[in-house]
This record gives structure tokens, C-alpha cells and sequence, in this order.
């Protein structure tokens, strides 16, 4: 028996709704699902070289084409254009997926300041000096890190004897200033470390601790070096391992970024054989004349009585300008390298 005519409009039309539901389903269920595979997408491309390039200009293919994760981080140059990058931490050609991390330097408008000459100056007058610095017409301060105190008869007790950055260098606002500062000379000299004085190491500046530790005739090598969490602590000291059993070297464990390109000024890190017998020193040297017409007197990077046959120690400096490193054992020089910087600033 056939349908009456009004029940077979009904059936009709209900079949129709459900086969426009189905398909409306089906069309957008792919489209979530393409939606959601391109938004978790794996597809990797080659990262661009965007050093030397206005952010501004590249801001767009690295979020949105390449959808990068950017960190910005400021620095200052005033013999480039405000808004450059001046260094990216993935490599040009390297390969890149979305939301990857990348930090780049860029260029920033505020002032640099000069570094004062800190040395041979009162603990004091120290401090009054980084707090008080001329810039655009306006006042700046540095922060003052790490303090260093040394035993020395060399100087009166609260000298500046040596500092980071080194005097005439190019300064950021707020940055922060490592210093060695004498102490009057105990009678007997202290002939251990104590737990409280390696606890002061933490946070030092590399440069300042390894100084430190030759004019004390104390012996040391490089620990664990791990990438800085942030571009300030390059070259902090974050831990130190005591010298057991006694007599040991102490273990430094240093944040180090190693220099892609080598500018006017930064840190180094060097590896050096110790073949010959007797105590080992290394030396860095600036190799541009002070106003006297003469080079400025070595200073010292590296010191150790004894090292084992054979034995390569790492070391890690820092240099401005032009400067020439050299390591001897005994009479015998065992290492010499001049560094040059590539590009000026």
C-alpha cells in the first residue's frame, strides 16, 4: 500500500534535512581538523639571517610566516642604526619549526655611557661614581654587583684594585659593576678558604674572581659552563666546588655565551696544554698604547702551582680592543694568540 502524498512530502523533506545536517557535519569537521594540523604543524624552515636587518622589517616573517617565538633583549651602539639586529641565537640555515624560541639583540636608542676609571680609587668614591653618570643631558647609575676583598699591603685598605667593565667601555644603564677591592693585610696571612669566603665567589664577575685567585696563589679550574639565563649574567660565576680532597684545585661553574662574531669588546674561552714542568701563568695584555706612549702592563688570568702531565686547563677572559693572551710554565711560553675584534663597537 503506497504513502499517502503528504506523508511522502514529509519523508522526503526529513531525508533531505538530514543528508544537508550530514554534509554541513562533514564539511566542518574537516575544516577543525585542518585547522587543528596546521596549527600543530611539524613543517620546519630554514631560519633567515635577519643580523644586520631592521626588526621592524623582519618582525612579520619571523612571527607570523614562521611563527617564531621572539625574545627581545636591548643593546646599545652608538656606531649603529637604532632598530638593528645585531645577533640572533639560531643560526642563518638552520632549520626552525613553529613556536621555537629565538632571542635577538636589537639595537636600542638609550644612551651609552662611558665606564669610569674606577682603579686605584676609594671603595667610596667607587660607589659615588657609578651612581652618578651624564648622558642625553640627563643622569644615569650602573648597579654595583659583586665586591671582592683582598689581603694586600699594596694599596690602603679599601682601594679599588681591579674592575668590570674595564674604564672607557660602553655601558648600559643600570648595568652592573664587578669590583677587587683591598683589605688590609693581616700579621699571619689566612692560609685556608673558608666555607664564607667561597660563598662570596657566587656572583662574582669571571674576570674579577680569576684575578683574585692569582694574586692569592690559589689554584683553580673551569667547572660545569652552562648558557646564561639572561645576557647580564654572561661571565657570572654561579657555583663553586670546594678543593677536596685539600690542596685540589676549586671548580668554577661559570655562565658563558661564546662570541658568534667578535666586536670591539668580550669574553673568550680558551683551552691551553700545560706540557712543561714547573708552576703555569697566563697573562692578557692590551696591545694599544696608554696616553704615556707605552702598552699597559700584563694582567693576570691564570695562575697554578702544580697541574697534572699533560694537563689542559680552560680559561675563560675577557678582552677589549686588540689584546694579545699568553701562557708560560716556568721559562717556556706555552701558549700565545693575539685576538682582533672583526667589526668595530
Amino acid at each position: 500500500m503506497s504513502e499517502k502524498p503528504q506523508y511522502q512530502f514529509l519523508t522526503g523533506f526529513a531525508r533531505f534535512v538530514f543528508y544537508f545536517v550530514l554534509t554541513l557535519a562533514l564539511f566542518f569537521g574537516a575544516a577543525v581538523i585542518i585547522f587543528v594540523l596546521r596549527g600543530s604543524s611539524t613543517e620546519t624552515n630554514a631560519m633567515p639571517d635577519v643580523t644586520g636587518k631592521y626588526y621592524v622589517d623582519v618582525h612579520e616573517d619571523l612571527n607570523g610566516r614562521l611563527q617564531l617565538r621572539v625574545r627581545l633583549e636591548k643593546r646599545a651602539f652608538n656606531d649603529r642604526a637604532a632598530g638593528l639586529v645585531l645577533y640572533q641565537s639560531i643560526a642563518p640555515g638552520s632549520l626552525v619549526q613553529p613556536r621555537e624560541k629565538i632571542e635577538l639583540i636589537v639595537n636600542q636608542p638609550d644612551p651609552l655611557l662611558k665606564m669610569p676609571d674606577l682603579m686605584r680609587t676609594s671603595i667610596q668614591n667607587a660607589k659615588s661614581s657609578i651612581a652618578r653618570l651624564a648622558g642625553d643631558e640627563r643622569v644615569y647609575a650602573l648597579t654595583l654587583g659583586a665586591v671582592s676583598e683582598i689581603e694586600t699591603d699594596e694599596a690602603p685598605a679599601g682601594t679599588v684594585l681591579a674592575q668590570f667593565p674595564p674604564a672607557g667601555e660602553s655601558v648600559s644603564p643600570g648595568e652592573a659593576v664587578y669590583l677587587l677591592v683591598a683589605r688590609q693585610a693581616r700579621e699571619v696571612p689566612l692560609a685556608v678558604v673558608t666555607a664564607e669566603e667561597q660563598s662570596r665567589w657566587v656572583g662574582q664577575n669571571v674576570t674579577i674572581l680569576t684575578e683574585y685567585l692569582s694574586r692569592r696563589n690559589i689554584d683553580y679550574r673551569l667547572g660545569d659552563i652552562q648558557a646564561p639565563p639572561s645576557r647580564a649574567q654572561n661571565g657570572q660565576v654561579y657555583g663553586v666546588q670546594p678543593a677536596v680532597p685539600s690542596g685540589e684545585p676549586f671548580r668554577l661553574d661559570v655562565y658563558f655565551d661564546p662570541p658568534e662574531e667578535r666586536y670591539g669588546s668580550g669574553y673568550e674561552m680558551l683551552e691551553v696544554d700545560l706540557d712543561e714542568a714547573g708552576s703555569c701563568r697566563g697573562e692578557i695584555q692590551a696591545l694599544s698604547e696608554t696616553d704615556a706612549g707605552e702598552l699597559p702592563p700584563p694582567r693576570s688570568v691564570f695562575a697554578t702551582k702544580t697541574h697534572a702531565e699533560d694537563e689542559t686547563v680552560s680559561v675563560i677572559l675577557y678582552r677589549r680592543g686588540e689584546n694579545r693572551v699568553r701562557f708560560s710554565c716556568g721559562d717556556e711560553v706555552v701558549y700565545e694568540r693575539t685576538f682582533r675584534p672583526e667589526f668595530p663597537g
